[in-house]
């Protein structure tokens, strides 16, 4: 919202944008969908339901899990890794 209470026109929105990028150097090169994808895929790392998610960013469900998708593949897969590492785990019953 503008100080004025109006939403912001897209051309409005990307000027402010592009002003708070030349006052931030780290997120030069940024753009809005992008900061919003890291912010889904960081509360997901962090624990949050893709429900929670979904209502702090004002996405859909479905969105959010498709945004989340690859983080939480790479998470899954980094677990089975350091499960192979660490060795079978011997108080495991294979077979009763």
């Amino acid at each position: 919202m503008q100080d004025n209470g109006k939403p912001f026109s897209t051309n409005r929105l990307w000027k402010v944008f592009n002003k708070a990028r030349e006052d931030h150097p780290e997120v030069a090169g940024a753009v809005p969908h992008g900061l919003r994808a890291n912010a889904v895929i960081h509360l997901r790392q962090n624990g949050y339901s893709i429900a929670q998610i979904s209502d702090m960013v004002g996405m859909s469900p479905p969105v959010v899990e498709r945004y989340s998708r690859h983080a939480d593949r790479k998470a899954g897969g980094q677990a089975v890794l350091l499960a192979l590492k660490q060795g079978p785990n011997k108080n495991r019953t294979v077979k009763s």
